[in-house]
């Protein structure tokens, strides 16, 4: 079974929370793919998939200087005040 909301906050592994910008801002939204399907397969490993997904999320946000807002699950959202930033943080996670 899928985890569901486990109530963790953006400091708990989606970037640091700090400052959210403010006027034009470029969001963020991260998964990891066919997670839906991994917890069905592989369920003892999700929690250590999950924990690198949010180590590497997070320090690819925070070398953009963006902000973690949200962690749900393996979902993650950032807010980025550049959207170039926003850019070099996902092409930086993605690579990861």
């Amino acid at each position: 079974s899928q985890r569901e909301n486990d109530g963790s906050s953006a400091s708990d592994g989606a970037g640091s929370l700090g400052m959210v910008p403010s006027g034009t801002v470029t969001f963020l939204f991260a998964e990891i793919d066919g997670a839906s399907q991994l917890w069905e397969e592989h369920p003892a490993l999700m929690d250590a998939v999950n924990a690198r997904h949010d180590e590497l999320l997070r320090e690819a946000i925070d070398a953009a200087h963006g902000t973690g807002l949200a962690r749900t699950g393996d979902r993650s959202a950032a807010a980025f005040a550049r959207a170039s930033d926003a850019v070099a943080a996902a092409a930086k996670a993605r690579v990861a």
